[in-house]
């Protein structure tokens, strides 16, 4: 991880901290949101609820919701919180109801190449994937974002992607985390992953599958933040 300390501040929220990850990269932390901040656009790939997709991104935005937060109007609430926080534009946004203390931020160099992560587990909504949701969405979510001091191809940042996403599933089954129907999770009908990286590093990547050096660097700091979450809970914690 970059060596320069974090940063601790107080406003109007409450304390807020901010940790290097990149160069020109940054973690923003307080109550109400885990921010991403750079100075520069990153590229993007995302599932996220605002700015979705394959774009460029300034600030990445995990904000924090109650847990029986309606979901109605998840679009119009994040934009309202850009707009509050004054964060640079253009953004990408999703929702938690995981406090964001217990936010994960890990981090490896794989053959010299910086991936770090920002990883939220929530687990109110559990579902398998082909099975219909019993349960009206809620707040509860897995959100995950990573961070690669590399230039990706789309199909690499796709990958990526993937692989985070079968990394979440295999701990889930390892440790029989089931839905309310009893069948073993695979993740909550809310979850989303970000990928992003810097358009002007190298190398430039052109894949990102297990067999990498990235997509293993990924799977393993999915791996580790959703066992260290799933460690930190009492049996029947579910937010």
């Amino acid at each position: 991880m970059p060596s320069r300390a974090a940063s601790r501040v107080r406003n109007g929220h409450g304390e807020r901290t901010t940790d290097p990850l990149l160069d020109g990269v940054w973690l923003e932390r307080s109550r109400e949101a885990l921010v991403i901040r750079s100075t520069e656009p990153l590229e993007v790939l995302s599932s996220a609820v605002v700015g979705g997709g394959r774009r460029r991104a300034r600030s990445i935005i995990n904000m924090h919701v109650p847990l029986s937060y309606d979901c109605s109007t998840p679009e119009r609430d994040l934009r309202a919180f850009v707009r509050r926080s004054r964060l640079p534009a253009p953004s990408v946004g999703m929702m938690t109801a995981v406090a964001t203390e217990d936010g994960l931020v890990l981090g490896e160099a794989p053959g010299s190449i910086e991936v770090r992560s920002v990883v939220t587990v929530g687990l109110a909504n559990l579902t398998r994937a082909g099975e219909e949701a019993t349960e009206r969405g809620a707040a509860g979510t897995i959100n995950a974002i990573f961070l690669l001091d590399a230039s990706l191809r789309d199909a690499a940042a796709l990958d990526l992607a993937v692989i985070a996403a079968e990394a979440k599933a295999s701990v889930l089954a390892e440790r029989e985390i089931r839905t309310a129907a009893g069948s073993i999770a695979t993740g909550t009908s809310t979850d989303a992953v970000v990928v992003a990286w810097r358009p002007r590093s190298t190398p430039r990547l052109r894949y990102g599958g297990s067999a990498t050096l990235i997509g293993a660097a990924v799977a393993r700091l999915m791996r580790q933040a959703m066992s260290e979450a799933l460690a930190r809970r009492e049996p029947d914690a579910v937010a």
